[in-house]
């Protein structure tokens, strides 16, 4: 299970490098676009006829952003709470959370924030489990000191 869900937490990172990367390639069109003296409008954006290939990048973050990453997040939860890992279920379910928020509630709000918010959450979920070893959080809670004592030098020591 631990294999299984630190793949997920991994899937989920390189959707939100994907997602930023297309963000980057629609922004690095539309600047060349309105360089050139084109305006950009929501109707050019989603006509029939394609200012620059670039729009594309628009279509690619959103369906891994409102597709993708909630059903890889969700799987991570059904992972977690397989595995019974306490600090895993709860990284995958702030994790399920901030994926929902991009996804259907917050979609205006938090879209430019939300691939790297993803992104740095599935990391520090990935970092929280390399930090209570393979016995899991029940016993890094019952050993604090041993924790605290290996990891001493990081900012997990905290």
């Amino acid at each position: 299970m631990r294999t299984t869900y630190r793949a997920l937490t991994l899937l989920l990172v390189a959707f939100a490098a994907v997602q930023v990367a297309a963000l980057a390639w629609f922004m690095g069109g539309a600047i060349t676009w309105t360089d050139g003296g084109g305006t950009l409008t929501r109707d050019l954006m989603w006509g029939d006829a394609v200012p620059f290939i670039e729009v594309h990048g628009l279509d690619i973050a959103w369906f891994v952003g409102s597709v993708m990453v909630p059903c890889a997040a969700l799987a991570t939860v059904v992972v977690a709470l397989a595995w019974r890992n306490e600090l895993a279920i709860l990284a995958s379910l702030a994790i399920l959370g901030l994926a929902f928020a991009e996804a259907f509630v917050l979609r205006g709000v938090v879209t430019g924030l939300a691939a790297p918010a993803l992104q740095g959450a599935a990391v520090v979920a990935i970092a929280a489990l390399a930090a209570v070893a393979p016995k899991g959080a029940a016993w890094a809670t019952r050993n604090r000191d041993k924790v605290r004592a290996v990891y001493a030098h990081t900012p997990l020591a905290a």
